[in-house]
């Protein structure tokens, strides 16, 4: 993910000399509009908008779009809010890009631990439901960091089709809950989702959560062949690992 609102990853992205690996997707991060309340987001939209000689946000929006070329807009938040801001939306319409959110993370519950401080939450899903049933043309990923919520979300999928299930997100990506999780969600669901979903800010990570999703993830749809023997684990395993989103 690639934050536009950090000034250190903003330099970054501007300077054109720097290839950027064609296995390394860009998401445009977009979480002050969901996170910050109305005051602070103001002061951050001013900040941003003089530091990149933008006259307005829908121009800021075309230049990052532009710039990061990304395959979604990406935010997290603690609850997500009962109304999106306009902007954000438009931009989503303009380019057609899905809205990719990361929902129910309690930040610095322990200030002590700095960036490492942050922890979970049961959250209320109601509000995105709202989006999801006001802004149909609008694509949403969505994944959830409490277990609790991971049942609501599901059944939200299924009453929207404009809303795709992602991953096992930062504290649910244990061998355990990836196993209750997906088999829910593949009770509920079939394949329409994605099992794991590769967003790490260290890049190590990566490594060992797709060796160990993968292979959990195989053993739950080979567990499907109990239910019914006809079932073909190659072709499954490829939608669950990202051919259904596309």
């Amino acid at each position: 993910t690639n934050n536009p609102f950090i000034d250190e990853e903003a330099t970054y992205w501007k300077d054109s000399s720097l290839a950027q690996h064609p296995r390394l997707i860009p998401a445009l991060r977009v979480d002050p509009f969901l996170e910050f309340p109305e005051d602070k987001l103001q002061k951050e939209i001013e900040r941003v908008l003089q530091r990149d000689e933008q006259k307005d946000l829908e121009s800021w929006f075309d230049y990052w779009v532009g710039v990061m070329k990304p395959i979604h807009l990406m935010a997290s938040c603690k609850d997500f809010p009962e109304n999106v801001p306009k902007p954000l939306l438009d931009c989503a319409k303009k380019y057609n890009l899905p809205l990719a959110l990361k929902i129910g993370c309690e930040r610095q519950i322990n200030p002590a631990m700095k960036s490492a401080g942050d922890s979970v939450t049961v959250t209320h899903l109601s509000s995105l439901g709202k989006l999801l049933r006001e802004e149909p043309t609008i694509r949403v990923l969505a994944t959830v960091l409490s277990h609790d919520n991971q049942h609501e979300l599901a059944v939200l999928s299924r009453k929207f089709p404009n809303l795709h299930i992602y991953g096992c997100w930062w504290f649910c990506n244990n061998p355990s809950l990836i196993t209750s999780i997906t088999n829910m969600r593949l009770e509920l669901l079939g394949h329409n989702f994605t099992a794991q979903h590769s967003d790490a800010r260290v890049l190590d990570h990566l490594l060992y959560k797709w060796q160990h999703s993968t292979k959990i993830v195989t053993a739950c749809v080979e567990e499907r062949k109990k239910w019914n023997p006809r079932i073909e684990v190659a072709p499954i395993m490829q939608e669950l690992f990202g051919n259904e989103f596309k």
